[in-house]
């Protein structure tokens, strides 16, 4: 077993860091959709954009989601 350091968790023999990673956001293997973030360990859309079935979109800007 890897020893990462405090704040990293091992992800196939690799140090991540969950809270972050877009490849590795809250778990070891979970990717963010395109274009989402990984903030404190959740995939988030970025700049105030609303997530739409796992699209950021920016609702006021968006006739199809507005």
């Amino acid at each position: 077993m890897l020893s990462c350091q405090e704040g990293y968790t091992d992800c196939s023999g690799t140090c991540k860091n969950l809270t972050n990673d877009p490849s590795n956001c809250g778990e070891c293997g979970n990717v963010c959709p395109v274009g989402m973030q990984c903030v404190a360990g959740t995939c988030e859309c970025p700049g105030g954009r609303t997530d739409c079935y796992a699209a950021c979109v920016d609702t006021s800007q968006d006739p199809d989601n507005c």
